[in-house]
């Protein structure tokens, strides 16, 4: 990914309303894949707006955005436990290093603190990426949400210091 068409940096409250946009219209296009119409109605409610996306990034101690040609193209959150909870890259910007560079923040801050385990339940969808970067599956899971079952993969990655 070259350097002045991305960068990745720390979440501001201003973004909430562009990671709204990604979130939705990247589950609706890129995870309806591998998930049923009613899987990605739940997944991609509409009163996930700007406000909620807010509320829900205040809780997590670090969220990191990716910039591309002008816009939002990714985010993704981390938990100081190793968890990862959400990496989206928009599907206008896949394949381009985006994800890439993401967990690269996320991998390079654990590590900063210490932190020698990443972990996450991960999409069918994003399944092969998380694989690529050397996560390994712990098992395959159902998950229910909101009346649906997600098939989703246990995948953990261990960091050398």
């Amino acid at each position: 990914m070259p350097e002045q068409d991305a960068f990745v940096r720390a979440y501001r409250e201003a973004d909430a309303e562009a990671i709204a946009r990604l979130y939705r219209e990247t589950v609706r296009t890129i995870n309806a894949r591998d998930y049923s119409a009613a899987q990605i109605a739940v997944w991609a409610r509409p009163e996930q707006d700007g406000a909620w996306w807010r509320e829900r990034m205040a809780r997590y101690p670090a969220v990191f955005v990716a910039e591309r040609l002008g816009e939002i193209a990714g985010f993704a959150e981390t938990e100081d436990s190793g968890h990862v909870d959400c990496l989206y890259v928009h599907h206008r910007h896949q394949g381009v290093g985006i994800g890439s560079a993401l967990l690269a923040a996320i991998e390079t801050r654990a590590r900063s603190r210490g932190i020698r385990r990443l972990f996450a339940d991960v999409s069918l969808t994003a399944h092969p990426f998380f694989r690529a970067k050397g996560f390994t599956v712990l098992r395959k899971k159902a998950s229910p949400h909101r009346g649906q079952r997600f098939e989703l993969y246990e995948m953990e990655k261990h960091l050398e210091p």
